[in-house]
């Protein structure tokens, strides 16, 4: 499993067998800031996540490198998914835009919907189907 432990005093990006053996260990050291939902790649390699600038970063889980991958202009992503085969990263953000990343070459291969007013959010279907859903819900201020 993977998650944000502030145990060394920033969080941090934190793996550990799911059935809780062994000790967890410290896969990032960023620093300063906040990190938010991580998610695994297909092959359990990578962790993409967000950052507190509200972009996607994807993490080596064997090296802990971290590498930019994809910014929503304007609005900020707040949630990430590998598609099924972990060629591409889908964000979704308060803009209502969900966006392709290709992970090989962390650029922006397009929108996958735009509906005016509406939120968008992301679910996975992989274990049924193979298929990533787009989840769409109004947004309140």
């Amino acid at each position: 499993m993977a998650y944000w432990s502030d145990k060394r005093g920033e969080y941090e990006l934190t793996v550990r067998n799911a059935d809780v053996s062994g000790e967890e260990r410290t896969v990032t050291h960023l620093g300063p800031g906040f990190r938010y939902h991580p998610q695994w790649s297909p092959d359990s390699k990578k962790i993409a996540f967000v950052d507190q600038a509200m972009k996607i970063q994807i993490a080596d889980v064997a090296t802990g490198q971290v590498r930019f991958t994809l910014q929503g202009p304007g609005g900020g992503l707040f949630t990430a998914m590998y598609s099924p085969a972990g060629a591409r990263i889908l964000a979704a953000g308060n803009d209502a835009i969900v966006r392709v990343g290709d992970r090989a070459t962390r650029q922006s291969t397009g929108h996958l919907a735009r509906q005016g007013g509406v939120g968008a959010g992301l679910a996975s279907d992989c274990a049924r189907t193979g298929a990533l859903r787009l989840v769409a819900g109004r947004t309140t201020h």
